[in-house]
């Protein structure tokens, strides 16, 4: 993953293109959803329109946490885009809890 990172950063850096991360939450007997998003904040006040910060070490500190994170698998970058597994099971039991009742 450190060829990865160093890949991410030389395609922003050079390329100016910002590389996505996606994490797809499989949440057990075929049934998964995803979630996409950058390392990006907004400069200046929410409603600004002065453009968008991109903190480059923010990729190594994600991909690290990815790496580490127990229920994460399946982590790979294919030149564009970042992508993990994150096992979810347990989306089950909180749905259970907050909708008791229903089976």
């Amino acid at each position: 993953m450190v060829e990865a990172s160093g890949q991410v950063i030389e395609r922003l850096v050079s390329m100016r293109i910002i590389t996505p991360f996606t994490i797809l939450v499989d949440h057990g007997e075929g049934t998964i959803s995803q979630c996409t998003w950058t390392p990006t904040g907004a400069v200046g006040a929410p409603t600004s329109i002065a453009g968008a910060f991109l903190a480059v070490e923010d990729y190594e500190k994600i991909m690290v946490m990815l790496l580490t994170h127990p229920k994460i698998k399946d982590l790979e970058f294919d030149g564009q885009m970042i992508t993990a597994v994150f096992l979810a099971p347990e989306m089950d039991e909180i749905q259970r809890l907050e909708n008791p009742g229903i089976d």
